[in-house]
């Protein structure tokens, strides 16, 4: 195996785990979110730091979206979920700072899409309150399958 498809597999695992409880229950798992924290950790020392400055600075702006997030949930008062943030900041520890936007930003696209023909339909309202994560593990399982067949 090599080291992409480790990294990857990990972020699949660790939103579909959170996906599934942030569906069902509206919450995220933090003991899920301390253990692929430390294993995204321990791989990337594993598998080496990034030797040139891009790819540290790289490896420094994954979970910096994920504080952003963080922040603008403070910022809200709870307007976007603190979980999302904990889930961005673990997900940008594998992905980086470039795939955890790119994953994001899809992920919030599909969100907006959904909610929006939800709410044309009158099956939700604007003030409804959503799950992000199984947007977000759709997101990134859709760029998988994408690199696969291209």
């Amino acid at each position: 195996m090599t080291e992409g498809w480790i990294k990857s597999g990990c972020v699949l695992v660790f939103l579909i785990w959170n996906a599934c409880t942030d569906w069902k229950r509206k919450e995220i798992d933090l003991r899920s979110v301390g253990l692929f924290a430390v294993l995204g950790v321990a791989l990337n020392l594993c598998f080496g730091l990034p030797d040139s400055t891009a790819g540290t600075v790289e490896l420094i702006l994954g979970p910096a979206l994920g504080l952003l997030v963080l922040t603008l949930g403070f910022v809200t008062a709870g307007g976007i979920g603190f979980g999302d943030g904990l889930v961005l900041c673990v997900t940008g520890l594998y992905l980086g700072g470039a795939g955890n936007l790119r994953m994001f930003l899809h992920g919030t696209v599909l969100c907006a899409v959904v909610l929006g023909t939800g709410c044309a339909l009158g099956k939700a309202r604007w003030k409804d309150s959503f799950p992000l994560i199984p947007f977000l593990m759709a997101a990134y399982l859709g760029g998988l399958i994408w690199d696969m067949i291209n």
